[in-house]
């Protein structure tokens, strides 16, 4: 498989090449069209899918070099091919700050990168699944010695109770990072895969997340989500159909 890849033929075209068994019963609609208000991410270059200013690994396979705010660390990502990585591909994030040089390492590829505003973090969506599906959030703490990673993905999982309802069954669905609210609070999305034979398809809830426990502190329909925070949503957010959105878990609604 091959590092560069399409992002408009990967929202119509389900790739499943991780998770197989998990996810073999959606092959059947994989191709079926979305929604027809999804148009407005660009077809001709990169883009990115969540947060409209983070950066986006996306780049033939060339590294991107991500500086924090405050110009004294950087992150360079790049995907790498690799045989024992469960789809052959990884993302590796090599961290400079002044002398010290940390590497860390993902499944996945294509990746969105966002720093958090004293510097002190990076965030990273990035897909494990490929054709719209398997999107996860990390966080990395820079730390003396070596960065720390926080999977947030697994607490907004376990704490929201939100599925995406596919043909095939119920799965978990997409996590990514919208943006940054704080140097410790993080806006996350939860998305329901973007392809035909899903229930609602691309339609979301944000949560804020309290870092670095991963505690969700606050909830936001998608039609709050889009009034409050439309600046910072990505296209693929902002192109979700209002007309049908998921309902946010009762112990989880906002306030």
């Amino acid at each position: 498989m091959g590092i560069a890849r399409n992002r408009t033929r990967r929202r119509t075209i389900l790739i499943v090449r991780v998770r197989a068994t998990l996810f073999a019963a959606l092959l059947c609609t994989s191709t079926a069209p979305l929604l027809a208000q999804r148009n407005s991410c660009p077809t001709d270059r990169p883009h990115t899918l969540y947060s409209r200013f983070a950066a986006d690994l996306e780049n033939d396979g060339k590294p991107i070099v991500v500086r924090s705010p405050d110009r004294k660390s950087s992150v360079i990502a790049v995907d790498v091919e690799k045989s024992k990585a469960p789809e052959g591909v990884i993302a590796r994030y090599t961290v400079h700050r002044g002398g010290d040089r940390f590497v860390a390492e993902l499944d996945g590829w294509d990746a969105e990168i966002l720093w958090s505003p004293d510097s002190s973090a990076f965030a990273v969506t990035q897909t494990e699944g490929g054709g719209g599906i398997g999107y996860r959030v990390y966080v990395f703490y820079l730390e003396q010695k070596g960065v720390q990673k926080v999977d947030v993905s697994r607490a907004v999982e376990a704490s929201t109770g939100l599925s995406s309802h596919c043909d095939g069954g119920k799965f978990l669905p997409n996590t990514a990072v919208i943006t940054w609210l704080g140097p410790q609070r993080l806006l996350v999305a939860a998305e329901t895969f973007p392809v035909g034979g899903c229930k609602c398809p691309g339609s979301f809830v944000a949560y804020e997340v309290n870092l670095p426990d991963a505690k969700i502190e606050q909830s936001y329909s998608q039609q709050e989500a889009k009034k409050k925070f439309w600046s910072q949503l990505g296209c693929e957010l902002r192109d979700a159909d209002d007309r049908c959105a998921p309902t946010i878990p009762a112990t989880q609604a906002s306030h």
